[in-house]
C-alpha cells in the first residue's frame, strides 16, 4: 500500500464517534481539549486502520499536518439505550 495524501482525503468519509457526554471550553479560540466519556467509534474503523498502516509503513514521514474529520455525537440516556439495543441485537 502506498500512502497518498490526496487519495486518502478524497476517499475518507470521516470518523464518527458517539459518547455519553463531552465538554470543552467554547471560549477558547482554538486547540480545544475535549473531555469525553465512554467513546465508541461507530463509523471509520477502516479509516483508522488505513491511517495506522500508513504511519507504520512510512516511519520516515511527518504526519503532524495530516488531519481527519471527526464527528463527536453525545447521546442522551434514551438514545444511548436505543443505540446499544440496536448494536447488540445480533448477539443475544
Amino acid at each position: 500500500m502506498s500512502f497518498h495524501t490526496k487519495s486518502c482525503r478524497t476517499k475518507n468519509n470521516n470518523i464518527i464517534i458517539v459518547c455519553r457526554k463531552f465538554s470543552y471550553n467554547a471560549l477558547q479560540e482554538k486547540n480545544w481539549d475535549i473531555i469525553a466519556e465512554d467513546l465508541q467509534i461507530i463509523n471509520g474503523g477502516q479509516t483508522c486502520k488505513i491511517i495506522e498502516q500508513a504511519i507504520e509503513n512510512n516511519l520516515d514521514k511527518d504526519f503532524l499536518l495530516v488531519f481527519v474529520s471527526i464527528r463527536l455525537c453525545e447521546l442522551s440516556a434514551d438514545e444511548d439505550h436505543q443505540f446499544n439495543k440496536r448494536n447488540y441485537i445480533g448477539y443475544k
